[in-house]
């Protein structure tokens, strides 16, 4: 099946995790890495100690080469902890104007990555529409216990499709 990827190319509703490479307003800079090149430590989003439920939501681009019927939106991340405490991350999506979260991880003091795939709309549990995935954002929430900061490196979003009838990534066939 046709992929589209979504980069986060903006900040969305939400900037709450507590430090970034970058600075205040400018978070999404921080977890826009090329996919398969993630920069890790290079620029990031992480808590400080005792960071409870922070969360960063970033805005994408509108879909270019999609259509069709859209079989499922995946958010993948990169996150690890700095001390042997406990942290958590988990992946998060606003669509139709709230949050919607994947399982919490337990992350480990080396960069994993994790993800959280939807198969259809969790507000309207209906397939995912196009004008919806054009209007999401996608992001992640942090936390660590009083000894332990948590990091998140990476953000970004997979649709996966099955072309119209007739089309491929945009071209008629025939």
């Amino acid at each position: 099946m046709p992929t589209e990827n979504l980069i986060p190319n903006a900040a969305g509703t939400y900037e709450n995790i507590a430090n970034s490479t970058s600075g205040v307003g400018k978070h999404w800079q921080d977890v826009d890495d090329p996919i398969g090149t993630p920069d890790d430590n290079y620029t990031r989003v992480n808590t400080g100690n005792d960071g409870v439920g922070q969360i960063d939501t970033y805005s994408l681009p509108n879909h270019s080469e999609g259509s069709g019927t859209i079989n499922s939106v995946t958010l993948h991340f990169r996150a690890k902890k700095d001390a042997v405490g406990a942290a958590k991350a988990r992946a998060v999506i606003r669509t139709h104007a709230s949050q919607h979260y994947g399982d919490q991880e337990a992350i480990t003091m080396s960069y994993a990555n994790y993800s959280k795939a939807w198969t259809v709309n969790p507000v309207t549990t209906d397939p995912w529409t196009w004008d919806e995935v054009d209007d999401l954002e996608a992001g992640v929430t942090l936390e660590a216990d009083a000894s332990t900061w948590s990091y998140c490196t990476q953000v970004y979003v997979v649709v996966d499709y099955t072309p119209a009838a007739g089309r491929v990534r945009g071209y008629i066939i025939g």
